[in-house]
């Protein structure tokens, strides 16, 4: 049986201006959308707007890497 792999990438890219641009390279449907963001450092929070929901994310920094957790998944980046 062959094994088809798809490789995607999903790009996050935090502005300074509290803007965060989420960009996929999906082959079938390619996409950009632009949220705004809040960091709470004392509660270790990111808190993402959405239009149509709220995000809040835990996060922790350890060597080059970030991981944002919520009540169902976690994200982990790798700082290149």
């Amino acid at each position: 049986m062959p094994l088809a792999v798809m490789m995607l990438k999903v790009t996050f890219d935090f502005t300074a201006d509290s803007t965060v641009v989420v960009s996929s390279n999906s082959p079938k449907n390619a996409s950009q959308s632009v949220w705004r963001y809040r960091l709470e450092s004392e509660k270790k929070q990111l808190v993402i707007y959405e239009p149509t929901r709220t995000v809040i994310y835990t996060y922790a920094l350890r060597d080059n890497l970030l991981t944002l957790s919520d009540d169902k998944d976690s994200i982990v980046f790798k700082k290149h």
